[in-house]
């Protein structure tokens, strides 16, 4: 999935604003499907892919967000 997210976001700006305000599933380098709606989106890709993890965007991101978590430490 790290590497589908590196190919979405090395996009041209022009492709990437063909979903805007949408979300788009993103698989092995590839968009297979994107919907404004994000469960009719989640659904679809379950009964296409099953179990497959498949990465699923904000097309509207211009970069991956960072999520912090107060009080949550990572042990090494």
């Amino acid at each position: 999935m790290l590497a589908d997210q590196e190919w979405w976001f090395t996009l041209p700006i022009h492709v990437r604003k063909q979903y805007q305000g949408e979300h788009v599933a993103i698989y092995k380098g590839a968009v297979v499907d994107h919907d404004h709606d994000v469960r009719s989106l989640h659904r679809r890709i379950r009964q296409k892919y099953g179990s497959a993890h498949l990465l699923v965007l904000n097309a509207d991101w211009k970069e991956m967000p960072i999520y912090t978590f107060p009080g949550f430490q990572l042990e090494r």
